[in-house]
Order: structure tokens, then sequence, then C-alpha cells
């Protein structure tokens, strides 16, 4: 009699041991599974780092060509600056960083169109000029247009040579001539002179003057 006792304590034991080994077996995910929950964290992984890379190279490309036009723009019309420096004592470096900033580079549509990459206005002496008028400007802001961006260059050199930018002249240091045109009222931003100078240290356009 004890030994069936005893038997039957085993075989209890034993069956409640299998019970729970199952149950365990069962809450665990198979090899297949853990397998595809890996593969899907590893896509959406994946797929958030392409986005952040996406954005990273829509930005470096975008910032790669307006350094490629700003490059091709100081070395297309650097002589031009520094022939109209040897002839007027302006410095290159300040006719280049207006030409770049005035222009967008050589971009905007008065310099494409009309050749004009200083924003050269129309005055009652520029007789037999011919002018025109932008939709982003005020109605009776008329600007020259140019047969040559040479041309345009030239005009910016004796409009500077004006009584109202004579104190320009006083000094070679393009950090002076930045300021004093925006102090005698070339632009009516209040950030002129410091986008000019900006642009001269940035590109080391102080390189060119003499």
């Amino acid at each position: 009699m004890k030994n069936i006792l005893y038997l039957l304590l085993i075989f209890m034991i034993i069956y409640l041991f299998y019970i729970q080994y199952d149950a365990n077996i069962s809450s665990e995910k198979q090899p297949e599974e853990v397998e595809k929950t890996i593969l899907e964290d590893s896509v959406i992984i994946d797929s958030t780092k392409q986005k952040d890379s996406l954005i990273l190279y829509e930005t470096s490309v975008k910032k790669s060509e307006r350094e490629l036009a700003f490059e091709r723009y100081i070395k297309r019309f650097a002589p031009v600056a520094i022939q109209e420096q040897t002839k007027y004592n302006i410095p290159a470096s300040i006719t280049l960083a207006q030409g770049l900033l005035e222009s967008s580079a050589g971009q905007s549509m008065m310099a494409i169109k009309d050749n004009n990459h200083f924003g050269i206005k129309c005055t009652n002496k520029c007789l037999g000029c011919r002018c025109a008028n932008y939709a982003d400007d005020d109605i009776y802001d008329m600007f020259r247009i140019f047969e040559t961006a040479w041309e345009s260059y030239r005009e910016h050199s004796k409009i500077l040579l004006n009584d109202r930018y004579k104190s320009c002249f006083k000094s070679k240091s393009y950090k002076h001539w930045a300021k004093e045109l925006q102090r005698c009222g070339y632009a009516t931003s209040q950030r002129y002179a410091k986008n000019l100078i900006n642009i001269i240290e940035k590109y080391k356009l102080y390189k060119y003057d003499r």
C-alpha cells in the first residue's frame, strides 16, 4: 500500500512539472516570430535613418549649389572688379560683395534678364536709358537695363564717385567701405554692412584688394 501511494505521489509531481513546462514554452515566442519582430524593428530603424540621411543629403546639395554659384560668380567677375579698382580706387572686395549680394550671385531676374548686378535704379539724369519695373518692387521703382554685365559694373563705379559716397574713399579698408555704404544709404537694410563683410570674409575677397 505504501508503495502504491509513493508511486502516485511521484506521478503527480511529474504531471505538475509537465504542465508548468508546457505553459512556459507556449508563452515564449517561436524562433521565426522572434526573427520577424527583429526584422520589423530593423526596417523601422533603417527607414528612420534613410529619412534623416535624405534630409542631410538634400541640405548639403542645396548648400553646394549656392556655394558653386558664388564661386562661379567670383571667378567670372573678379577680373572686372580688379579693373574697376585700378581705375577708380574702389576695393575689389566691396564691388564683388555688392555684386554677389545684390544679384544673388548672378541668379536674380534683374541680373539674368537686364544685366543689372547692383540694383541700379533709373534717375532723372539718366537720359536715353532703358528701364524696367519688377513685381516685387514698388510700382515707381524703375531699374536700369544694361546691354552687358560689364556696363553694370562700370555704372556702379561711377555711382560711388558721387559726393554722396565721398566718405567711403577715406580708407581702403573693406570694413570701412561696408559701413559707410550703409550709412550713406546705398541700401535700406540695417544689416547691409554686416552682410557685405560676411561675404568678403567667407570667400576671402579681400585677397583681390590692392
